[in-house]
């Protein structure tokens, strides 16, 4: 009676805590070129290798080690033309989906409220640049001083929304 009280108390609980935390995604569009999926934690200006798994029929699989530290990370699928997600660890699994031809405007993130909200954020930041650089043109490319006065007011209103 008491070692089975020592199996459920002590020992399987200890194997439950030690299963590893994973990054698993998955493609919307597959093309073979695509064979492994790296992690890297974002350090300042560096990346620092994490691990990988390999990429098959548009999914993968990478494992956490226990080492990994929360904060920023980047899971680079293509090195040709430097295809990559960038998602926030925080020692919990990280799940995802995302259009390889354009992740910045795909990526869904299936079980982290974090992450959405950073891609939320990340998404919205765009909107607002591409606003800011559209201005930017069209001030160059004007002649006439009110029209010139009408897009330096709409670009500081937009400035001051992004900040």
């Amino acid at each position: 009676m008491l070692k089975k009280l020592f199996y459920i108390f002590i020992i399987i609980p200890s194997v439950m805590l030690s299963q590893n935390v994973v990054v698993k995604g998955t493609m919307s569009s597959v093309n073979a070129g695509y064979e492994a999926a790296v992690v890297y934690q974002l350090n300042g200006a560096k990346q620092l290798y994490v691990n990988y798994g390999n990429i098959k029929e548009g999914e993968f699989l990478v494992e956490m080690p226990e080492t990994a530290k929360p904060g920023m990370y980047r899971l680079i699928y293509d090195f040709q033309q430097n295809g990559y997600v960038d998602f926030i660890y925080n020692n919990k699994n990280v799940a995802f989906t995302f259009d390889p031809t354009f992740p910045s405007g795909t990526t869904k993130f299936i079980n982290s409220e974090e992450n959405n909200l950073y891609n939320t954020y990340l998404l919205e930041s765009q909107k607002h640049i591409q606003k800011l650089d559209s201005l930017q043109l069209n001030y160059f490319n004007i002649k006439n001083s009110i029209d010139k006065k009408i897009i330096e007011k709409e670009y500081q209103n937009t400035l001051q929304s992004y900040n």
